[in-house]
């Protein structure tokens, strides 16, 4: 009989190759799953010895988590999105401890903390919707102020979030366990936090046209966070009503500048004068 040959019947290097990245992808797809498991079960200690107990692990845990997010975004498999370990921990309400250390390890601070999930909700989206602990909320946004201004798909910035009783949308509750049906109450405390970084979203209206003051009457919020954001309101009209004022009195003092500038020709201001005194005539003409 004929004997195969054993060089046919072995696999080529390109093979091997493939399925050894294939089964890697599989075995850290398995960890991530695990690790997300771990998060929406809140075993917040268990996260912090898999996740952050040394810096490099944290950072392929966190690349891992975004270059999946973006493939399975492309391949069009996900409907709300992770973006980020940051986003994933947040919608599960961790201790401020857990968000510190993150915080501290993220490999690019600013574009992490700007970073955008599925519904265009950065992490202190996140943190100001689930009533996250105020000093998670003051961690977040003093690292990154811009971000406090920063609007969502409905146009909604943090401190709408903060101030509505609304829970997150329904593809969003599959991700915390158990699933919210309500929410707290606005926070006083988390709604100062987000003022006390930027007043520009006091005045912001959403894409129904809602301010922040206008969502927080509706979701019955308490005098107090009602009176702090009207106040907050006024004083960024003050703050915009003297910038405006100072910009027309600098533009005065500009064009008073401009006349008393000597003309080309050796004329001075009787010439400006005597100008200025035709144009005038010829219109009333």
């Amino acid at each position: 009989p004929r004997q195969s040959d054993p060089a046919a019947s072995s696999p080529r290097p390109s093979d091997r190759d493939s399925n050894s990245s294939s089964s890697k992808d599989e075995l850290l797809a398995r960890h991530l799953a695990l690790l997300l498991d771990v998060i929406r079960s809140r075993r917040w200690s268990a996260f912090d010895k898999i996740a952050l107990s040394n810096p490099s692990v944290f950072r392929v845990i966190y690349d891992a988590i975004v270059a999946r997010d973006v493939e399975g975004g492309r391949e069009g498999t996900t409907t709300t999105t992770t973006t980020t370990l940051l986003h994933a921990c947040l919608r599960c309400d961790p201790p401020f401890a857990i968000v510190c250390k993150m915080v501290s390890m993220l490999p690019d601070r600013r574009e992490a903390l700007r970073a955008k999930d599925g519904r265009g909700r950065t992490p202190l989206h996140l943190a100001a919707a689930c009533v996250a602990d105020p000093m998670v909320t003051k961690l977040l946004g003093s690292a990154d102020p811009t971000a406090c201004e920063i609007a969502d798909d409905d146009g909604r910035t943090p401190l709408h979030l903060a101030c509505t009783a609304s829970p997150l949308r329904d593809e969003d509750e599959k991700l915390t366990s158990p699933p919210r049906t309500t929410r707290d109450a606005p926070s006083y405390d988390v709604v100062r936090a987000l003022l006390s970084e930027s007043l520009a979203p006091s005045l912001v209206e959403d894409e129904d046209g809602m301010s922040a003051l206008e969502l927080a009457i509706m979701s019955d919020a308490s005098i107090e966070i009602v009176s702090l954001l009207q106040k907050a309101s006024m004083e960024l009209l003050r703050e915009r009503e003297l910038i405006r004022e100072r910009e027309e009195e600098e533009e005065r003092v500009r064009r008073h500048a401009m006349k008393k500038r000597p003309s080309p020709d050796g004329g001075g201001d009787d010439d400006d004068a005597s100008t200025a005194r035709v144009r005038r005539r010829r219109v009333a003409f």
